[in-house]
């Protein structure tokens, strides 16, 4: 997908399980199961940690890299060194501060539902806008204002953030970008009044 001077890719760069009743929260089993049937950055290579992406540029948000590097028990699972010491190291993460936007074209919204500062770069050009999503909305299946996860630390503040975004989003028919779908990379929502989504999938690269 092109839009304005940027071409994206959605890039699999690598496979884990994660517990379905935690990625849906207060949803019953038999409504998610129906939706979801049951590496990254870094990589080991001859017992040496090394960059996935060579040549990439990370953008990190100042509050979440603080988070990460002083976290509570219970967010110490989630946030695991490996996964960016070596980047620090070959001086390859850039700091982000507030909602400043760090690269030309590209605006920055920022929620604090699922953790401190997430980032949702927004790629726009003068006929399209795109906003990756992260833990905000992971999977098509959390369109709908109350599914969220239950790694949320502040749940009822994630539904609220959804509630402000999502009418833009459907107003001014803005693609959303998924972390974690497992079919769709992007996609178009829908309000039928009452419910927001899933209009339609988009592909953003074979």
């Amino acid at each position: 997908m092109q839009i304005g001077p940027y071409t994206l890719y959605s890039i699999e760069t690598s496979e884990f399980a994660l517990d379905g009743g935690a990625m849906f929260g207060i949803i019953p089993k038999p409504l998610w199961e129906k939706k979801a049937p049951s590496g990254g950055n870094t990589q080991l290579i001859d017992g040496r940690l090394e960059p996935t992406f060579q040549n990439a540029t990370y953008w990190v948000q100042s509050e979440n890299w603080e988070l990460a590097n002083s976290p509570s028990e219970k967010d110490a699972g989630s946030f695991m060194s490996d996964d960016w010491s070596v980047l620090e190291e070959n001086e390859m993460i850039q700091f982000v501060d507030g909602k400043e936007s760090f690269l030309p074209g590209i605006e920055n919204h920022l929620t604090y539902g699922h953790t401190t500062g997430m980032m949702h770069p927004i790629i726009g050009d003068s006929s399209q806008k795109l906003i990756y999503m992260a833990d905000l909305i992971p999977m098509a299946a959390h369109i709908p204002l109350p599914w969220v996860m239950a790694y949320d630390i502040h749940p009822v503040q994630t539904v609220e953030e959804k509630r402000e975004i999502l009418p833009k989003i459907v107003d001014e028919e803005w693609t959303i970008f998924f972390e974690h779908d497992p079919v769709f990379q992007a996609a178009k929502v829908d309000f039928d009044g009452k419910h927001y989504q899933l209009k339609e999938g988009v592909t953003i690269s074979e």
